[in-house]
């Protein structure tokens, strides 16, 4: 009844809500490919990157709005009770069903303010959800955006060509090993057999790595009427080469590279373009899909514990996440924002979401 009541709404989404359920589908076939070893046309080798930064581009399309809309005390307000009850709570429930909660203080302090990827022991240690590093770089992103909202409407173009030079150069100097005196030590102590794994995760995949996809986001949002004006075909024409090329691009320069994020910009005008696709379905993924992304993966190898069937593996962890993703969703996430939005009685409505 709560979930009939909650959700038996006339159909108010928008073409952002099919990207959204698109990205957070990409990345639950990746990991699903490799956690039963299933194969999966394209999703299973590059389907978590796809995912991973179409809601890097989500993101900053949809936060720069926000941190421009909404003075600084709500804005930060917003964003602690979409993001932060939710995360916190779904952490320590997969903590006592694993049976080891962190037992160092700084540890737990760390996770708790999702800036773990700052700190590679620290998130080894507590590394239960296994997908909280982007939540590091999300949370970065966010403390960014309104200082730079301040100057995008003026530097719109000069702040998009920085942000990726600042990308480039930071993943090219992970790659040369430049950058390993701000976690070598930590690296050693973590396996120093896999120095050039941790390497990837901390430092290539930092925010550095990913700024430029939030900036390529943000240049959307305040170029939209103007980028809408490109041919149909032109845009299909850019996203179908970057995909065909996206399996070369991980050679190309750097790792990760913005020019998949060109790619998936020229996606993100094209859902724009269109014509509001209207579908409960599309619509209910993608609002829980932060829920999803929290508690897929680690449901995924629960269940590949139980069940080695690819087929009834699939299945059983697919109806497992959708009903605790709803549960979570329905019973901490939306009252937290209903509540966020008590906090500044200003009847405007959220827009963002991660």
């Amino acid at each position: 009844m709560l979930f009939e009541k909650t959700y038996k709404k006339s159909i108010q989404m928008n073409n952002i809500d099919v990207l959204r359920s698109m990205a957070i589908l990409s990345v639950f076939c990746h990991h699903i490919s490799h956690v039963y070893n299933i194969s999966i046309p394209f999703l299973d080798k590059h389907g978590g990157w796809v995912g991973v930064q179409l809601f890097f581009l989500i993101s900053g399309y949809l936060i720069i709005q926000s941190a421009q809309k909404y003075r600084l005390k709500e804005y930060f307000t917003y964003r602690f009770f979409r993001i932060f009850p939710v995360y916190w709570i779904i952490s320590y429930l997969f903590f006592y069903l694993k049976g080891s909660f962190p037992m160092r203080p700084a540890d737990i302090l760390i996770n708790g303010a999702l800036i773990q990827h700052f700190f590679p022991l620290a998130m080894v240690r507590c590394d239960v959800l296994h997908v909280t590093w982007t939540l590091t770089v999300e949370l970065t992103w966010y403390l960014i955006a309104p200082l730079l909202v301040i100057f995008f409407s003026r530097y719109k173009y000069r702040i998009l060509v920085i942000s990726l030079l600042i990308s480039t150069l930071w993943t090219k100097l992970s790659m040369l090993k430049l950058l390993d005196f701000l976690y070598i030590k930590q690296f050693h102590l973590l396996d120093s057999n896999n120095i050039e794994a941790y390497r990837y995760l901390f430092l290539n995949n930092s925010f550095g790595g990913q700024f430029c996809f939030f900036v390529i986001g943000a240049f959307i949002y305040f170029n939209e009427e103007q980028l809408k004006k490109n041919n149909i075909l032109i845009l299909y024409a850019i996203t179908s080469f970057f995909v065909f090329w996206w399996p070369h691009m991980v050679n190309c320069l750097t790792n990760p590279n913005f020019l998949s994020g060109i790619g998936l910009g020229a996606l993100f005008v094209i859902a724009l373009k269109a014509d509001v696709l209207k579908s409960r379905p599309i619509k209910f993924i993608s609002d829980i899909s932060y829920s999803i992304y929290l508690t897929h993966f680690v449901v995924l190898l629960y269940v590949r514990e139980q069940i080695e069937s690819p087929f009834w593996g699939t299945i059983l962890s697919l109806l497992a996440i959708l009903i605790l993703s709803a549960f979570t969703y329905f019973l901490i996430e939306q009252p937290m924002i209903k509540y966020s939005r008590k906090l500044f009685i200003r009847d405007v409505p959220i827009l963002i979401k991660p």
